[in-house]
């Protein structure tokens, strides 16, 4: 009888810990989908950008794109090394819809262009803003909630200038 019980012990154990380590190797589905999604719109912001430093007739736009270019370079590398930390893979290219978004932005030049890249930029980091404080509260990993954390400055950043801008440009 004792020994049925240390075997019921034992392998309740590695059950347990296998369960654990199956849990720590399968990351969460929201932050899989998270990063993910994170990752193709930084590749996109990052050719949107320089779309814009060679499409845009507004000085102060092409500014504002130089930054979001060294900015979303930076982060997009700063995902990188997270999904690689909390073994997550993300994509190396932008998925269909940010595709269609770039392509649509390539349709405009000078003036219109100016009026797009902008309202396509502040639809596009509200909704980043929302997922990235989604996400700084409840990813699983805290690998991941530490990423949207230290990402948010950039981002209230890119949205003030972008607001900024969208003033200047009526």
């Amino acid at each position: 009888m004792l020994r049925s019980i240390e075997l019921h012990a034992i392998l309740t154990a590695f059950l347990i810990s296998g369960a654990m380590a199956t849990a720590q190797e399968k990351p969460a589905f929201f932050d899989t989908d998270f990063m993910r999604k994170t990752a193709s719109a930084e590749i996109r912001e990052v050719e949107i950008a320089k779309l814009a430093l060679s499409r845009a007739k507004s000085a102060d736009i092409k500014t504002v794109a130089e930054r979001m270019a060294a900015d979303h370079a930076i982060l997009n590398k700063n995902l990188r090394a997270t999904a690689v930390a909390a073994n997550l893979i993300v994509p190396d290219k932008m998925s269909a819809d940010d595709q269609a978004k770039y392509d649509e932005l390539k349709e405009f030049s000078g003036d219109d262009f100016d009026r797009a890249y902008v309202k396509r930029l502040l639809i596009d980091q509200v909704d980043a803003m929302a997922d990235f404080e989604k996400a700084r509260k409840d990813a699983a990993s805290p690998l991941v909630r530490g990423f949207a954390d230290k990402s948010l400055p950039a981002r209230r950043a890119h949205l003030d200038a972008l607001r900024k801008l969208e003033e200047t440009i009526r």
